[in-house]
């Protein structure tokens, strides 16, 4: 396989990583709103859940919507870097 041929096939993975990665991105903003609980595999922050919280500090749970928003979008803004410098 020739230099040229192992350049194009390194940028094609990093490409399809940089996809896959998007989609991660899209599905971290989606599961922000439509989980019960904190985050993927957190229902409760010491016993404490989401609509406890909410009850307690809209503020936070503001907070915490937000930040997930803002991660999502840094995950995407990365992938979409990340297959534009590898193409």
């Amino acid at each position: 396989m020739s230099r040229e041929q192992s350049l194009r096939n390194g940028a094609g993975l990093m490409v399809f990583g940089a996809l896959i990665f998007l989609v991660y991105a899209v599905v971290f903003f989606f599961r922000a709103f439509g989980s019960s609980g904190f985050e993927l595999g957190v229902e409760s922050l010491n016993g404490v859940t989401p609509a406890q919280l909410d009850k307690i500090n809209p503020a936070i749970m503001g907070y915490i919507s937000h930040l997930h928003v803002a991660i999502a979008g840094f995950i995407a803004a990365t992938a979409i870097a990340a297959a534009g410098f590898a193409w």
